[in-house]
């Protein structure tokens, strides 16, 4: 909301045929370093990752694709779950209280 807001007020200030072309000059500079610099690999160092989830899912949301790679590339990782998700089921009798390890 606060950026439709500063949009309003430039498209006040600016003449809409200028604001056109700033925005086709940065979306020209944007396209043009995404595939001459921002497109290399990322490198990974060696160490394990621990990686702290406060519910199943968050870790594959929040930084999959780092778990991925580093998996790929034979690095450990430790997924921590900080709940049980037994809040969001009620008093599930199934739910049980559990480990996993991802081996190499």
């Amino acid at each position: 909301m606060k950026h439709k807001n500063s949009l309003v007020k430039l498209e006040k200030i600016i003449p809409n045929n200028l604001l056109n072309q700033i925005q086709y000059i940065h979306s020209s500079l944007l396209s043009w370093w995404i595939l001459t610099c921002g497109s290399k690999p990322l490198v990974f160092n060696q160490q394990l990752a621990m990686v702290f989830s406060p519910h199943q899912d968050d870790e594959t949301l929040g930084c999959g694709g780092m778990i991925a790679r580093k998996r790929e590339q034979g690095i450990p990782v430790v997924v921590t779950f900080l709940t049980d998700g037994r809040g969001s089921h009620g008093l599930d009798p199934h739910i049980q209280l559990q480990s996993y390890y991802l081996p190499h």
